[in-house]
């Protein structure tokens, strides 16, 4: 058996001794006759008395078979069972065309061990054979098909395979449906999972009235509207209809195998569609009451002063943000398990697509002098922000390419279909300001254009007296529509409103994210959906961040837990979206004085035990603060070391045993909780 970085089932948990397979060709038969035969022995016994037919030979007139695939097993009682279809072969390193973990590390062991067929040697499960007027072309992959000898001979060629070639939408007969709903609880692999083993076609004889249209201007899209997408000539709504945003517009939308396992590794379960190319957001013709009901009814053919054929129709809102590359809408069949396009749009571009956008502010030290100032431009050329009594600074400008995304024996959403250009990110440090006071600024260029005017504050400087801030993790983003998306956390939009209202009231100095901060984990655009949602705050105060494991996490890039949380991005977003005042590139610790609080910010996904680069960095930190200055000391980073909820995933006893020895000897207590957490301090 085979295994990976992870332990199969197939080699762990899941081995039982298979015994002994014995094997034997019976000879000197007939075709198309009657035989019967036992198997045994007199020391362990015979089997019963069995009557077998030999099949038609070659050449000769009739045929009469049954072929299906995707049958598996199911219990014959009450009893749940762990359900696997046909995933013999497929496993990571092994070969197989497909670098998936199906066959829970078979490799197709077993299955050649228990079914030999006549194959032409081991692990080339391909072969054919002739009964009847029948040649039959059997393949598992990427074969070369055969020449058939002779087609007077053979009339009849049939190429058969595991994955379907093309796919249609079709009832199932009743007892195979009433199997399917009776045994659906011992599914381990889910519908989802399952439905998905199929090739995109488009949707078998669509509508040829079918239409769709958006509402946007002829000049562009601009940088953030409600777009309202129309379909019309629908002869059947369903409520498997549904549309999806997709950017760029030349992106392959075709569906891929097995990316429902690409979701769940950034720990997003929900049922997504499975295209190659992940779609913005996506949201079902049922979201407008009037599309299954028929009532926006056109009549599309008139005879004789009486309508023959009328169609249906549907709208739907979708929010769209500038994110520089052109959209289009889709609008597909077949729910998100089973895809079919039926008709696209045109694509849509913006009106200005290099616009400086989604500025940020961040501190750089404890003076309250300077501020960091980062935005997102299409334009790679250096841009300028001009902040209070005629002051400008030139940017820096950086991005990142989908070579520097990570991958493992999977691909990584970051690094395959959850990819979306970054743009090019500007930043700069804003001099010359005072602690506690309020300026103006605007950034951008003539060239590309310029931000709106927006009003600032600076965090107090340390060693002043009073300190108003908000802290939280884990916020991430939700859509301002009725559409889905990957990795929602609707309770986002109601904490930027709240901090926003905070903001207004003057009652908040700086901002401190601590970890899981846009929840993209590999599906890029959705950098920009965040940082959209969050300039009305982080344009106006410091907006400072801690990295989390949807950030950095993944196999074989050195994060302490060796998981593949961040989707591949493996923390180089985080760390161009949010440069912080840290020594150097993926090491996210830092340490801030803001008034009389220290602020000592680490990285829980970095090495933190007591022998670490990290470690030895926290003590000579906390060591160093001056509590007749700063009295209050706060130590933050993503993981909480105290939970009332129990188990691993809350809480690592092993990072509380190296840590918290230090955190007591320097008076500082941490408390994270995912839900509802409280902060304690120490002076």
């Amino acid at each position: 058996m085979k295994s990976s970085a992870l332990p199969s089932p197939a080699k762990d948990f899941g081995w039982h001794d298979p015994g002994f397979i014995h094997t034997v060709v019976m000879r000197g038969l007939k075709p198309s006759s009657s035989f019967s035969y036992r198997y045994g022995s007199d020391s362990v016994g015979w089997s019963d008395q069995i009557q077998f037919r030999t099949p038609p030979a070659g050449g000769s007139d009739e045929l009469k078979f049954l072929a299906f695939g995707d049958m598996g097993k199911a219990p014959r009682d009450s009893s749940a069972m762990h359900y696997i279809q046909d995933l013999f072969q497929d496993y990571i390193d092994t070969g197989s065309v497909y670098i998936l973990p199906d066959s829970g590390g078979e490799s197709g062991v077993p299955y050649e061990t228990y079914f030999p067929m006549p194959t032409s040697a081991k692990d080339k499960p391909w072969y054919s054979i002739e009964q009847a007027s029948v040649h039959i072309t059997s393949m598992t992959g990427p074969q070369i098909l055969s020449r058939v000898s002779n087609y007077s001979f053979v009339l009849f060629i049939l190429f058969l395979g595991s994955f379907a070639s093309s796919s249609f939408s079709s009832s199932l007969h009743p007892l195979v449906f009433n199997s399917k709903v009776e045994h659906l609880n011992h599914t381990a692999i889910s519908e989802f999972r399952v439905l998905n083993r199929r090739f995109l076609d488009d949707c078998p004889n669509p509508s040829p009235y079918l239409q769709i249209s958006t509402n946007s201007s002829a000049s562009g899209l601009g940088d953030e509207e409600y777009v309202s997408v129309n379909i019309s000539g629908v002869l059947r709504p369903s409520k498997d209809d549904w549309v999806a945003m997709i950017s760029p517009s030349h992106s392959d939308i075709s569906s891929c195998l097995a990316n429902g396992i690409l979701y769940a590794q950034t720990g997003d379960f929900e049922k997504l569609p499975l295209l190659c190319h992940y779609p913005v957001k996506a949201a079902y013709m049922s979201n407008d009451p009037d599309y299954l009901s028929c009532k926006k009814k056109e009549c599309q053919k008139y005879q004789n002063g009486r309508c023959m054929v009328s169609t249906c129709g549907g709208s739907l809102s979708f929010h769209v943000i500038n994110i520089r590359t052109d959209i289009e809408f889709v609008l597909f069949s077949g729910g998100f398990e089973e895809p079919c396009i039926l008709k696209k749009s045109n694509p849509l571009k913006f009106t200005n697509p290099n616009k400086p956008l989604y500025g940020h502010l961040s501190s750089i030290d404890s003076t309250g002098t300077s501020m960091r100032l980062t935005w997102v431009s299409g334009h790679k050329e250096p841009q300028q922000v001009q902040y209070g009594n005629r002051k400008k600074q030139t940017s820096g400008v950086t991005t990142f390419s989908q070579d520097d995304m990570k991958s493992s024996a999977l691909p990584s959403p970051a690094k395959d279909f959850g990819w979306h250009d970054p743009g090019f990110i500007h930043t700069v440090v804003m001099r010359g300001l005072k602690p506690s006071s309020s300026f103006s600024y605007r950034y951008g260029s003539d060239s590309v254009g310029w931000s709106d005017q927006i009003q600032f504050r600076t965090p107090p400087a340390g060693g002043s007296d009073e300190l108003k801030f908000l802290a939280f993790g884990d916020m991430g983003k939700a859509p301002r529509d009725s559409s889905a998306m990957h990795y929602i956390q609707p309770g986002s939009l109601s904490v930027i409103q709240a901090v926003a209202d905070e903001i207004n009231s003057g009652n908040v100095d700086s901002i401190f994210h601590i970890g899981d901060i846009s929840y993209a984990t590999g599906f890029l655009v959705e950098w920009d959906l965040f940082l959209q949602q969050i300039s009305p705050v982080a344009s106006r105060v410091s907006y400072m961040t801690a990295i989390g494991n949807h950030e950095r996490d993944y196999i074989d890039t050195g994060s302490v837990y060796i998981l593949p949380d961040s989707g591949g991005e493996s923390g180089v977003p985080y760390e161009n979206y949010f440069p912080m005042p840290t020594s150097a590139k993926d090491k996210p610790w830092y340490s801030i004085e803001q008034a009389s609080v220290h602020i000592t910010v680490i990285s829980t996904e970095h090495d933190w035990y007591t022998n670490s680069e990290q470690y030895q960095w926290m003590r000579k930190d906390m060591a160093s603060v001056d509590r007749s200055k700063t009295p209050w000391l706060i130590f933050m980073g993503h993981r909480p070391m105290y939970s009332s909820s129990p188990g691993f995933l809350n809480v690592d006893k092993i990072f509380v045993n190296e840590v918290e020895p230090l955190l007591l000897e320097s008076k500082v207590t941490s408390l994270h909780q995912l839900v509802i957490g409280y902060i304690f301090l120490a002076s």
